[in-house]
C-alpha cells in the first residue's frame, strides 16, 4: 500500500483487513534499518498532524487561565513549563529527563511539542472513532499509520536536546550555538566525545541536528505514568523549524537558526505507510466492537476516575 493511498473502513474487521496488507518496510530503501508500524487515531480526517502546542485556538496556562495561542507558534511553550514547574515542582521538577518532562506536562494538559501515537492499532482505532472536536460523530475518522525505527529513540541526546529546547533556544538560537550548549548537557556527555571526534566543529554538528531533525523523531516516556502503558503510547516529537537549510540541507548563505515555529507533518511524508479513513456513519458500531475487545475509554484511561464512571454507566446501561 502506498502512502499516498485512502483506504475506508467500516468494522472492525475491515479495519484488520487493511492493516494485514500494510509493511513496515520503506519503499526503495531495502537496506534501511528495522522498522515496526506505529498508529495514530484522528476523529477528523481534516485535522493536520500537529501537536498541541501547534495547533492555534485556545489552551489553559497555570498563572493566567485560558490564552491565546498563535498556530505552530511556540511562544508560549516556555512559560508553559516555567509556570507548571513553579506551581506544582513535586510533579514536573528537574529530576526528570527533558522528555519525561514533556510527556508528564502533557498527559495532565499542559500544551507541548509532543504528538501522540500509539504501538496499539485498535487503540488508534478508538481514538479515530472518538472526541471529534466540533462533537460530529458522522465526520470520518482517520489512522494514519507509520513506520517507526525498531529501536528505543528515547535515550538518544539529541532527542533529549530538542525536548530541552525552551530551556537552550532562548540562549542559543543558531544551530551551531545550540549544539555547543546541548552537548554540555548531562543527557550529552556520554556521546560527546564520539561526535567530536566523528563530526569535527560546531559548524558541521549544527548541519548533523539539522539533518537529524528533518527525521521524524520518535520517543517514548519513561513507564512512571499508568496512561501511556495502558496505551501503549509513545510520542512524536517535533523540533522547531529551522531557517538556513533548504528541503535536502544545503545550507544558504545567512548562518542556520532555529524559528519559533513547528511545521506539521505531510500526509504523504515517507514515513507514513497508510491512511486508513473511518466511516463516520459506522463509529457507534465500531466502538461497540471495540467494546467487546476490551478496549474502552476505562481501560485507556485507567488513571481517570471520570473515564471509569463512565465505563461503569456503559457497561450497565448495555446489560
Amino acid at each position: 500500500m502506498l502512502n499516498s493511498e485512502m483506504t475506508y473502513v467500516g468494522s472492525v474487521s475491515e479495519y484488520l483487513g487493511v492493516l494485514e496488507s500494510v509493511s513496515a518496510q520503506v519503499p526503495d530503501e531495502p537496506g534501511m534499518y528495522c522498522c515496526q508500524l506505529v498508529f495514530r487515531g484522528q476523529p477528523d480526517i481534516a485535522y493536520e498532524l500537529l501537536p498541541t502546542i501547534g495547533r492555534g485556538g485556545r489552551a489553559w496556562l497555570p498563572d493566567k487561565g485560558y490564552v491565546s495561542v498563535e498556530p505552530k507558534g511556540l511562544a508560549n511553550e516556555s512559560n508553559y513549563i516555567a509556570a507548571a514547574c513553579q506551581r506544582l515542582p513535586s510533579l514536573f521538577n528537574g529530576g526528570l529527563s527533558p522528555i519525561d518532562l514533556l510527556a508528564r506536562l502533557q498527559h495532565y494538559g499542559i500544551p507541548t511539542r509532543l504528538l501522540d501515537v500509539t504501538t496499539n492499532a485498535l487503540a488508534a482505532l478508538y481514538f479515530a472513532c472518538s472526541g471529534n472536536r466540533d462533537n460530529e460523530s458522522s465526520s470520518a475518522g482517520e489512522v494514519i499509520v507509520f513506520r517507526c525505527p525498531a529501536h528505543d529513540l528515547v535515550d538518544y541526546p539529541i532527542s533529549q536536546a530538542i525536548a530541552d529546547s525552551w530551556r537552550i533556544l532562548p540562549n542559543a538560537r543558531t544551530l551551531s550555538s545550540f549544539v555547543q550548549l546541548a552537548i554540555g548537557q548531562p543527557y550529552f556527555r556520554y556521546q560527546t566525545p564520539l561526535l567530536m571526534d566523528v563530526r569535527g566543529g560546531a559548524g558541521e554538528l549544527g548541519d548533523w541536528v539539522a539533518q537529524c531533525c528533518r527525521q521524524l523523531l520518535f520517543v517514548r516516556g519513561s513507564a512512571s505514568l499508568d496512561r501511556q502503558s495502558s496505551q501503549s503510547g509513545m510520542y512524536i516529537l517535533f523540533p522547531n523549524a529551522i531557517e538556513g537549510h533548504d528541503s535536502e540541507g544545503a545550507r544558504h548563505d545567512r548562518l542556520p537558526e532555529f524559528c519559533s515555529r513547528i511545521e506539521e507533518i505531510p500526509k504523504d511524508h515517507k514515513a507514513i505507510a497508510a491512511r486508513i479513513a473511518v466511516d463516520g456513519n459506522s463509529k457507534k458500531a465500531i466502538m461497540r466492537e471495540l467494546r467487546t475487545l476490551g478496549i474502552t475509554e476505562g481501560s485507556l484511561f485507567p488513571d481517570s476516575v471520570d473515564a471509569i464512571c463512565r465505563d461503569i454507566r456503559l457497561q450497565v446501561e448495555s446489560l
